[in-house]
């Protein structure tokens, strides 16, 4: 019998409770009508609040500024990407240009571990001027 009930059998109670779950759904299914009411009552108010936006200028000061916001950050997202950029590649490229501008045949060679930290190095550094120009653009 105990394994009927805690199967959900007609004796069934809930655990948390101790009650029967017979009773409780009939006590739910009582008071259907009500949360009916309360939910439909929460539509209608919500229903109200959408206004008619059609010649409502009430908000076009708030609109203005986002805005102007918006633009304000995708021009900062894009001086921080060409400023990054562009502090990368004169660290990359820059001193092996002036190297073989300045007439110099060979130049030492380093090895690929110097290489990649290298790399890591001027990466980081472009990262961080791009960081950099995106919040002194985004001010």
């Amino acid at each position: 019998r105990k394994k009927n009930d805690a199967m959900g059998g007609p004796n069934a109670t809930s655990s948390l409770t101790g009650r029967s779950l017979e009773a409780a759904a009939a006590r739910e299914s009582e008071n259907e009508h009500q949360y009916r009411d309360l939910f439909s009552n929460l539509l209608q108010k919500i229903s109200q609040l959408k206004v008619d936006t059609h010649g409502n200028h009430d908000y076009d000061a708030e609109n203005a500024v986002l805005s102007n916001v918006n633009e304000t950050l995708t021009q900062a997202v894009a001086g921080g990407v060409a400023v990054g950029l562009a502090a990368f590649i004169s660290l990359r490229y820059l001193p092996a240009y002036l190297v073989r501008s300045a007439g110099k045949k060979s130049a030492a060679r380093e090895s690929t571990a110097q290489a990649g930290f290298a790399f890591l190095i001027e990466a980081s550094f472009g990262f961080w001027a791009g960081w950099r120009g995106y919040h002194i653009l985004g001010e």
